[in-house]
């Protein structure tokens, strides 16, 4: 027999081996699902029913309704009979001596019988794990089989994608502050503050000393979001580090709710050196708000992840959570005087304005960074009739419509 001669049904009986549940009441996995068979075997979903109907037939698996982890309904999950269990046995027996082309991660290549691959290598793959990975892939990784710390996956991170804005400055004792909750006890930050008072290049800034050191997941909320969109870019992310989980309930189940999605994005970020970042919340839709507040007011299951929640409105959140140790709330205020003079003396900005103008434009907008730049930026543009202003009354209307443009 070869590996690439087994049918589909076969493929599942082999799956199904990894699931030698004894209660399946109230032991069933995501694995036993119709959807977790089909990720397991790496076939479309509509596929499975049918097969799994004539593995029924053949008295090869149970099918009954259970409770898996997560999920808010029954589903309906699969275990192998005796008859199925002995049909397994004899295809590893058949398959166990089959050479299989094993990558290395040095570029070596090498033909290892099946049986030997686990005296090969660390790891706790099963043969019929190393099977159906030959079956999809045509050939074995090491890099799939190893474990500990030499085989360790690489960092994920979509940090590049948030722009880093060249003329931030300041704000030293908030970005000490910040890194002192990621690297300590604290598991929430929220940070919070007024339209353009750089609360997400303050945030971008921070965690430039953290990329490739963790793994960091940055979500932009934006009013079209859904709660699906939200969980398809979690898994693009974290299906980077070998999590399926979230892609798994995504391909199982068309309806998504908050509850359904909570423990499969808890069992993925299991155990992952993870910053998660969510800008913007105030624009977050209904469904995904409650899920961010589940995992928020359950972060112990959430070890090593640390969040960051970037909000124009603290005080809604403040009602949603109860305030505790590990949460830290930040505001922030304009630039200190001395911190919006260093800005505009920045290279990237070269602009002559006097420190008397600046003064006048710093009291009119209290530093808010992005206004002065607004002002200053324009200041030689004189697009109105200033006859009869005062220099003060002038700036003045600079100020307002630099606001007007920042909060439109």
């Amino acid at each position: 027999m070869n590996i690439t001669d087994l049918t589909v049904n076969e493929r599942i009986l082999l799956h199904l081996r990894n699931y030698l549940t004894q209660d399946i009441q109230t032991s069933a996995v995501m694995g036993q699902t119709q959807g977790g068979i089909s990720e397991g075997i790496d076939i479309r979903i509509n596929h499975i029913p049918r097969a799994v109907k004539k593995l029924l037939d053949d008295n090869y698996v149970e099918e009954c309704l259970a409770h898996v982890g997560g999920l808010k309904r029954k589903r309906k999950v699969y275990i192998l009979t005796e008859s199925g269990m002995k049909k397994s046995n004899d295809m590893l027996d058949s398959l166990k001596e089959v050479e299989v082309l094993v990558k290395f991660e040095d570029g070596k290549e090498e033909l290892i019988k099946i049986m030997d691959i686990p005296l090969s290598f660390n790891t706790n793959a099963t043969l019929s794990e190393i099977i159906l990975s030959a079956f999809s892939h045509g050939e074995v990784y090491e890099s799939k089989l190893c474990i500990g710390a030499d085989s360790a996956l690489p960092l994920i991170s979509n940090l590049d994608t948030i722009l880093d804005i060249p003329t931030f400055y300041g704000r030293k004792d908030i970005i000490e502050r910040l890194r002192s909750n990621i690297d300590g006890e604290r598991t929430i930050s929220v940070i919070g503050g007024i339209k353009g008072i750089g609360k997400t290049s303050l945030v971008r800034r921070t965690l430039a000393d953290y990329d490739n050191k963790r793994n960091i997941l940055w979500h932009t909320a934006h009013e079209w979001d859904t709660l699906r969109s939200f969980l398809e870019s979690m898994a693009d992310l974290l299906g980077q580090s070998d999590k399926g989980d979230v892609r798994r309930i995504l391909r199982s189940s068309r309806d998504m709710d908050p509850a359904l999605a909570f423990t499969p994005l808890a069992n993925d970020l299991h155990g992952l050196e993870c910053i998660m970042v969510i800008d913007n919340i105030f624009n977050l839709q209904k469904e995904l708000m409650h899920l961010i507040l589940m995992i928020l007011k359950d972060v112990g299951k959430f070890s090593n992840t640390h969040f960051i929640l970037i909000t124009r409105d603290v005080k809604f959140l403040k009602r949603d959570l109860i305030p505790q140790p590990t949460i830290d709330f930040i505001t922030l205020d304009g630039l200190t005087l001395k911190e919006a003079r260093k800005m505009m003396d920045m290279k990237e900005i070269e602009l002559e304005i006097s420190d008397e103008d600046l003064d006048i434009i710093y009291g009119i907008t209290n530093g808010h960074p992005l206004a002065i730049k607004l002002i200053t930026l324009e200041f030689n543009e004189v697009s109105f009739d200033t006859k009869g202003l005062t220099r003060e009354e002038f700036l003045m209307v600079k100020s307002l419509k630099a606001f007007d443009s920042i909060f439109q």
